[in-house]
Formats: C-alpha cells, sequence, structure tokens
C-alpha cells in the first residue's frame, strides 16, 4: 500500500470512528431515561450476584434464593431511608431550639470582621454603589398585568404536579427493582445471550464478561465494607466529641461516599453544619474537620489502595475522565455509575480487538512498554527522564536486566527509526551520547555486573575477545559491553560499524594470541542484510576462531534466521548478552592465570569502561 493511500485510509478510518463516538454518545444522552434504570439494576445485580451464588451453595433453589436476596436488600434499604427520614422530622423540629445559637455566632463573626479589610471592601463598594444609583435617572415603572386564575385551576394544577413528581421516581423503582429480579433469574441466559449475539470468539466473550463481573462484584463489595467501617467510625467519632445526630451522620456519610468527587465533600459538609448549628463555640467544629481530615488522609494514601489494589484496572485519569464524561450524559446518576460502566469498556478494550483503544486510554496498564518510554525520552532529547527510567528499572530487576531488557531494546528502537530515515547523524550521535552519560550518572561499574554472577574469581589474563558492530547504535551498545560483560577474564576489543570485513580480518589475525572469538552483534532485522554478506566473507577467510551472531534488542532472532546464520559459519547465536556471557565465561577461565593472593569472589578492582575512577 502506497503512502498517499495509506494516509486516505487512516484518515477514513478516523472519521468513521468519530462520527460512530458522537452517534453513541448521542444515543447514550437522549435514551438515558431508559438506560440509567437498566445501568443501576445492573449494578444491583453485579453486588447481588454473589449472595445468590453462596445460597445456591448451601442447596437453596435459585427462585427462593434470588426471593430472598432481593427482600432483604430491598428491606435494608427502606429501613436506612425510613431512619433517615425520622431523624431528619427531628433535626426539622429541633431547628428552633438553634435559632439564637446560630444568631449569636453570625453577630460574633461579624463583629470579629468588623473594621477589617473585609470591612473596608464593603464599606467601598457600598459607596460605589450609591454613587451609580445618584447618576442614574429614576426609572419608569411600566404596569404588569395581572391574571388570578381560579382556586380550583391552581389547586388542580399543584395536586397534579405533586402526583407527577411523585409518580416518576416510584415508577422508575419499581421498573428497577422489577429488572435486578429478572437479572438475576435469568442471569444464565442473558450471559448466553451475550456471547451468542458477539459470537466472534467464545473464549474471548467468555472471558470479557467474567472478568468484569469478577472485577465490578469485588468493587463493590470491597466498597461496602470501606463505607460501611467509615460509617461506623464516623458514628462514634461524632458521638465522642459530642455531635447530636451522630448514627444519622455517620449513615449519611457512608452512603454518600458511593457518590464520587462530591459524595466526600457532602459527607463533611453535614456534620460540620450540623455542629456549627448545635456548639456553642468553634473548638467542637475545628474536632470535627480534623477527624475528618486525618481519616481520609488514611484511606485515600493507605486503606483503599491496600484493599483495591488492581482489582479495576481504569487508571486515575481514566476515573477523571470517566466521572466528566457520565455525568454530562446522565448527569447525577452518570456520576454514580462512571467507575462501573468504565470497568466494562476496559474489560471489553482488553479483550475485543476492535475497541483497544479503550483499554489504553483507560487502563491502568501502562500505555507503552518500559524500553519504548526510554526509547521514546531519548529521541525527544530528555536524558533526565529517561535516566529515571533506567533507574527504577535498575531498582526493581538489577543491573543485568536494565541492560539487556531496557537500553539495548531502546537502542534497537532508536537504530529503526533510524532505518526509517527519521534520525539524522546528529540525533543518532546525540542518543548515544546520551546512554553514555546516563550510564555515568547512574554509576554502575563492571563489578555491579559481576557481583550478580556465582563463581567468578580474580583472574589475569591478555586473552581477548572481539565485538563488532553493524550500526552507529550497536556502536554504543559495544564500547558498553566491556562494563556489562564485568568479571569475565578478557579483554574487550571492539571495531565500529564502519569496519571493513578485510580490516576486520587483518586486525584479528595478527593479534597474539587469537581472540577467544567474534561477536557481530546487531540491534535490528533491517541490519539482517549486512550481517549475512560479513558471514559470507569471514567464511572464505578462514579467521579460525568461532563466529557468534547476536541480535541484542526487542526483536529476537527467529528459527529460519537462527539456521541462516549457523549454515553460513556461525558459532552460535545469541539473543542477549547474558548468552554471550554464559558462552564467553568459561572459555575466559580456561586461558586467565588465577591471581593466588585472592579468594574467590573477592574481584580485582576493574577500570570503569566509560573512563570514570
Amino acid at each position: 500500500m502506497n503512502a498517499p493511500r495509506y494516509a486516505n485510509h487512516v484518515a477514513v478510518t478516523f472519521a468513521a470512528r468519530l462520527v460512530s463516538a458522537v452517534l453513541i454518545c448521542c444515543i447514550l444522552h437522549f435514551t438515558r431515561s431508559i438506560l440509567i434504570p437498566i445501568g443501576v439494576a445492573a449494578l444491583i445485580a453485579f453486588m447481588l450476584g454473589p449472595v445468590v451464588k453462596r445460597l445456591r451453595k448451601w442447596r437453596l433453589p435459585h427462585g427462593p434464593a434470588v426471593g430472598i436476596t432481593v427482600v432483604c436488600f430491598f428491606a435494608i434499604l427502606t429501613s436506612i431511608g425510613w431512619l433517615i427520614a425520622g431523624q431528619l422530622g427531628a433535626i426539622s423540629s429541633e431547628i428552633p431550639r438553634y435559632q439564637e445559637n446560630i444568631t449569636s455566632k453570625l453577630k460574633r463573626f461579624h463583629e470579629s470582621m468588623r473594621g477589617g479589610t473585609i470591612a473596608n471592601l464593603k464599606s467601598t463598594i457600598d459607596t460605589v454603589a450609591e454613587d451609580v444609583k445618584s447618576q442614574d435617572a429614576p426609572a419608569v415603572i411600566a404596569p404588569i398585568p395581572v391574571y388570578i386564575a381560579p382556586t380550583n385551576a391552581v389547586l388542580g394544577f399543584d395536586k397534579f404536579s405533586a402526583m407527577g413528581t411523585l409518580v416518576q421516581p416510584l415508577a422508575a423503582l419499581f421498573l428497577i427493582i422489577v429488572l435486578v429480579i429478572v437479572m438475576l433469574l435469568k442471569w444464565a441466559d442473558l450471559r448466553g445471550r451475550m456471547v451468542g449475539l458477539i459470537n466472534q470468539n467464545l473464549t474471548a466473550t467468555t472471558l470479557a464478561l467474567d472478568d468484569a463481573g469478577n472485577r465490578i462484584a469485588k468493587y463493590l463489595g470491597t466498597q461496602l465494607l470501606i463505607n460501611s467501617c467509615f460509617s461506623v467510625i464516623i458514628w462514634l467519632g461524632l458521638t465522642i466529641i459530642g455531635v447530636p445526630y451522630a448514627a444519622l451522620l455517620g449513615l449519611c456519610a457512608g452512603l454518600l461516599r458511593y457518590i464520587p468527587y462530591l459524595g466526600p465533600l457532602a459527607a463533611v459538609a453535614l456534620p460540620l453544619v450540623i455542629s456549627i448549628t448545635t456548639s456553642e463555640g468553634w473548638s467542637q467544629v475545628a474536632a470535627v474537620g480534623g477527624m475528618f481530615a486525618v481519616i481520609y488522609i488514611l484511606l485515600s494514601n493507605v486503606i483503599e489502595p491496600w484493599l483495591y489494589g488492581s482489582r479495576l484496572g481504569v487508571s486515575g485519569i481514566g476515573i477523571v475522565l470517566a466521572a466528566v464524561i457520565w455525568t454530562f450524559l446522565w448527569g447525577p446518576a452518570g456520576l454514580v455509575l462512571a467507575l462501573p460502566l468504565t470497568v466494562c469498556l476496559v474489560v471489553l478494550g482488553e479483550h475485543v480487538p476492535c475497541l483497544s483503544f479503550l483499554a489504553r486510554l483507560l487502563s491502568d496498564k501502562p500505555a507503552l512498554p518500559q524500553d519504548m518510554k526510554f526509547a521514546q525520552r531519548l529521541l525527544a532529547g530528555d536524558a533526565v527522564e529517561a535516566a529515571d527510567i533506567l533507574n527504577e528499572r535498575r531498582m526493581e530487576n538489577g543491573p543485568s536486566e536494565s541492560f539487556d531488557g531496557l537500553i539495548l531494546p531502546g537502542l534497537a528502537r532508536a537504530r529503526n527509526e533510524a532505518a526509517l530515515g527519521h534520525l539524522d547523524a546528529n540525533a543518532i550521535a546525540t542518543i548515544n551520547a546520551d546512554v553514555v552519560r546516563i550510564l555515568s550518572e547512574t554509576e554502575l561499574t563492571a563489578e555491579d555486573f559481576s557481583s550478580e554472577h556465582i563463581g567468578n574469581v580474580g583472574a589475569q589474563t591478555n586473552s581477548t575477545f572481539a565485538v563488532w558492530s553493524m550500526c552507529p547504535m550497536s556502536d554504543c551498545a559495544a564500547k558498553l559491553l566491556e562494563m556489562r560483560l564485568g568479571g569475565v577474564p578478557c579483554v574487550i576489543q571492539t571495531f565500529p560499524s564502519s569496519s571493513l570485513v578485510s580490516t576486520v580480518a587483518k586486525v584479528i589475525s595478527t593479534t597474539e594470541p587469537l581472540p577467544l572469538g567474534l561477536c557481530i552483534i546487531h540491534l535490528d532485522a533491517h541490519d539482517h542484510g549486512r550481517v549475512v554478506a560479513c558471514l559470507k566473507r569471514l567464511q572464505t577467510m578462514a579467521l579460525g576462531i568461532p563466529i557468534l551472531v547476536g541480535r541484542w534488542g526487542h526483536q529476537n532472532l527467529n528459527v529460519s534466521e537462527r539456521e541462516e546464520f549457523i549454515k553460513l559459519g556461525a558459532t552460535a547465536v545469541m539473543n542477549n548478552p547474558a548468552e554471550l556471557r554464559k558462552w564467553l565465561m568459561p572459555r575466559a577461565l580456561n586461558v586467565a592465570t588465577l591471581l593466588p593472593t585472592q579468594e574467590a569472589g573477592d574481584l580485582p578492582t576493574l577500570p570503569h569502561p566509560l573512563g570514570i575512577n
């Protein structure tokens, strides 16, 4: 496919996806009165599903298990609502008792502000307002016709409007109850219909449905546990502080936490308002605020990350985006349902290829592999962040794995960009210099790599091992190889990518003693042709030493490439420096002279290949 046609194809695909997304959003927005009850019912069904399964394990038939679960759940909700309504009635009846307290607090607050900045600002605003009024002409007030409706019509309108206001939520509640019962009774049938509807990959669809159900059920269960404990702690804390209606406030605080972002704020505001209204001073208000601050710090930084962990699989930015989008589409109900719905979208993106962009956008999994992030930062010239990535990888996996699994794949990806013509010679030189500088700033030495391997002993030798790189990026890798092979008793002799076959062969043949071997390293498949050509030339020269081939990066050699190199005279083919070290160490030790004054495990001080003391 040529470039213009490919670009047109990409543009058409993007436009089609954009139009589809807009149409889906419009459908979700204008059908929210139907979809919101379905979403709430599905959320409740996910929450009650594990309870039904538990009752089924106790040999209870499916129908009675569903009936008992639904009745108990809505009975609990009704009891909570009845308790809240009763407590609110008691509060409303006692508000007049606290009127004098509120008035005195407001008076003291106003007196404390008198004479200060706020008072001066208010005085200035009042003066400006009086000047503006004095300059304005008196306005002519036109008479407004008044129509007095018949009393019965007004009363009739009020009755019908009140009935309509009451009937709508009751109808929605009834619909939700019916949907929950139907979903729990026909859960297996609904799952089968979903599998049959998609019907492209039975295994992937089944895994997606089970994954979504398990994630949402575990999240809801954990959230119920946290909010219940939160309610009890708030109730006990407010009781100790002396705030009235502590049980009601604790219950409301736990329920409000089901609303993301706004709910926790309301959970704090309600006890503060009650404390301000009922207490005589400000010490109780400060105690309530301090208690909530400590609890929320522990919840958000310790308890919730430990309990939730990776149960949801949604990133922090994904949660924020979901809350904004679903609130825009469905209002407050969308804010409550945002997280479960987003979990379903992430699971679909992980299991359905055409929706993989959802997982990349919303999932908590890294958007890019670590070596690609490292290469991207090198390409952007951001050596500081690239060093941070290397340090993080080194702390987690050690120096050897960070070299083989991050630095070399990063250089390989940069080599691929250079082969595609996206990098010039200056950019390549800058990347190589940045990698060398990053390694020097991490203060890694050959001893760091040799200490990871057991059985190394101090030795002295004059043997060498030749390394020939195939591109400027592998020149950098070859330069760092002596550090990576720390502890191997031989000297690494490097040949840059600009070396000719004749030059390499001449130097090797005149070296005394002959090198232990020659390793031809390349980082990307673009250099495959040159490796083949070099092997063919070297095969005719009969150097008399083993010839190794290594492709070190994110693209390992496949079977056909290995067989091709072996037929052309390669002694061994290697995917990383660890394999080279394993091959080279016994051969280097065979010709090395052990130092008698050093015990096993004590290595001589090795010079840093980057020239750092």
